[in-house]
């Protein structure tokens, strides 16, 4: 198996498990082998994308355009296959979007559990964190992929820089022109 492909069948159960009725979605799989959860599952909302020897899939800004691209919503939710979400993340942040009239949120706030440790924390952007300056502390806010949801209008106008990293979120939600529509910060 794959490096990344021992996530799929988390991904996928925190994806059925929303409570927000119409959703799809789009996995770009950077392996090079199928992954035996997406390639034998049948399900009509699931498009799986296995990227075959392209050297700028292995960007994370390539991996995000293609995807998006693939996408027929109008409002994308990154997933990333490392991360759990709540049942009700979507419903909670696509109301968040809808309700500000913008076109773009993120959460600043979140828990963190190391699987290895078994340590848990809390990220909360609004708090000084020891050891960090303020420069890294708005990096990190801006810039951790899972808790972004925009519209796939704004993506048309800018898309995500083709480079690797958590400095492609960084780019993509700290521009001056998504401040302006930027919607407020969810955070649970």
């Amino acid at each position: 198996m794959e490096r990344r492909q021992e996530y799929h069948e988390t991904l996928y159960n925190c994806f059925h498990a929303q409570t927000w009725p119409n959703k799809q979605l789009v996995v770009v799989d950077s392996g090079f082998t199928p992954s035996p959860f997406f390639s034998t599952l049948s399900d009509p909302r699931v498009i799986y994308i296995l990227r075959e020897g392209e050297d700028t899939a292995d960007t994370v800004g390539w991996k995000r355009n293609h995807g998006i691209d693939r996408a027929e919503g109008e409002v994308i939710a990154h997933f990333d296959d490392d991360d759990i979400y709540s049942p009700i993340y979507l419903e909670h942040m696509v109301g968040i979007l809808r309700k500000s009239g913008r076109h773009v949120c993120k959460l600043k706030a979140w828990y963190t559990v190391d699987v290895e440790t078994g340590r848990v924390g809390h990220f909360d952007g609004n708090k000084e964190l020891p050891g960090v300056g303020e420069e890294l502390r708005q990096e990190m806010v801006y810039s951790y992929g899972f808790s972004i949801l925009h519209t796939k209008e704004v993506w048309r106008t800018t898309k995500y820089p083709e480079v690797g990293g958590w400095g492609v979120n960084n780019a993509f939600t700290a521009t001056k022109e998504r401040e302006r529509q930027r919607a407020g910060w969810g955070g649970t």
